[in-house]
């Protein structure tokens, strides 16, 4: 099962996203905000955290900045209102698995779900 943190202060506006996470076999932990997620990191590393930019304590890159000196190998995840250009401008080089709209749903989710698993599949043996 992959951990995931959801990490917004407005958790009701992810209820769909969450559904879908929950049921594609994550466990979703929550964190209101970016000092919380910091915390649950430190203490068990989720697979992915999730980051809502609209956080009031911290901006979305440097929660990332923060968990990766955390642990680099835990997966993000940004929920946020720039566009595919400007999002990959802004974030380059941060290695965040993909970029969400605002109040993602259901396929953002089974999309996001299915790039973790692709990313942590086990490479297949090579006999020969």
């Amino acid at each position: 099962m992959n951990k995931a943190l959801l990490v917004t202060a407005s958790p009701g506006a992810f209820a769909p996203f969450s559904s879908a996470l929950t049921s594609e076999g994550f466990s979703l932990a929550r964190a209101d905000s970016g000092s919380a997620a910091l915390a649950a990191v430190g203490r068990e590393a989720p697979d992915l955290v999730i980051i809502d930019d609209q956080l009031r304590d911290l901006s979305a890159m440097e929660l990332i900045k923060r968990i990766l000196e955390t642990n680099a190998f835990v997966n993000t995840a940004v929920v946020t209102s720039l566009g595919e250009e400007e999002f990959h401008a802004a974030y380059e080089g941060l290695g965040v698995l993909d970029h969400l709209p605002p109040r993602p749903g259901r396929s953002e989710a089974l999309g996001l779900a299915r790039k973790l698993k692709e990313l942590t599949a086990p490479l297949p043996s090579r006999q020969g």
